[in-house]
């Protein structure tokens, strides 16, 4: 299902709407065919208040499906910046460190750095599990447990960039989940079966004007369907076109990176 987001996102919403759209007008012209609409408008005052309340506790459900991942979305986003600022700010503090232990410290934050952009990114796009220890992280943090400071600057600076250091894994941890964090299954199943049954309730409208019908259901359908695809791509905030991109990680490298 990942490949359907890693298609941009304008032309996969249009061709999931176009399909459903499709899917639903063969649906109302069969329905039309079957079932003739006199018999139909007898049961319009029954249909029309059950159609009203299935229609506000979907529209519910969408709209708190919406605020759930885009909160995900947002978290997800927070979580890189944070890490990738506490990055930054590591690597200024080794300014302050002897120059063979700031040379070492520098090169592991920017291999770490580098390694999040060029191997762990690629793998949550793609839905792939990555480790919460990288090697590289293993290395950065054992530089920081190598040095041992002096003089009461370096022990300052020392007890600092260890508790970035903190927020660096703490992050990482917090990335790592949102990437891994999807919908229940049986919560795909309830919001596809609402608008199925949202749709196929149109078709209980008696009605004797066709076009005014078909209007009704192909603006309903195309609604549902791109309220679904956006649900859906950003129910994975690292993967396809809509996604938290490594930008900020990448900005720090560019930043800091020796000549």
């Amino acid at each position: 299902m990942l490949r359907l987001i890693a298609i941009p996102a304008p032309v996969a919403g249009t061709l999931i709407v176009a399909l459903v759209v499709t899917l639903s007008i063969i649906g109302l012209r069969y329905f039309r065919r079957r079932w003739p609409q006199e018999q139909l408008k007898e049961s319009n005052d029954v249909s029309d208040p059950i159609y009203s309340m299935v229609g506000v506790l979907y529209s519910v459900l969408l709209a708190f499906m919406v605020v759930v991942v885009w909160e995900q979305f947002t978290k997800a986003q927070m979580h890189t910046e944070l890490e990738a600022s506490a990055i930054g700010d590591l690597l200024r503090e080794t300014q302050s460190f002897p120059p063979a232990q700031r040379v070492l410290i520098h090169d592991r934050l920017i291999a770490y750095a580098q390694d999040v952009v060029d191997r762990e990114w690629p793998l949550m796009s793609r839905g792939t599990e990555i480790e919460i220890e990288s090697p590289a992280f293993r290395a950065l943090w054992s530089s920081y447990v190598a040095f041992k400071p002096e003089g009461n600057e370096e022990v300052a600076f020392y007890t600092d960039s260890i508790a970035r250091l903190n927020e660096v894994g703490t992050n990482r941890k917090e990335r790592i989940l949102c990437s891994a964090s999807e919908l229940p299954g049986i919560l795909w199943v309830l919001l596809i079966g609402g608008s199925v049954i949202s749709i196929m309730f149109t078709y209980l409208f008696g009605t004797a004007n066709h076009t005014v019908h078909t209007l009704i259901v192909t603006m309903l359908s195309a609604l549902l369907s791109f309220v679904l695809f956006m649900i859906f791509s950003l129910e994975h905030p690292y993967s396809g076109s809509i996604s938290v991109k490594p930008t900020s990680f990448q900005h720090v490298i560019a930043a800091h990176a020796r000549e």
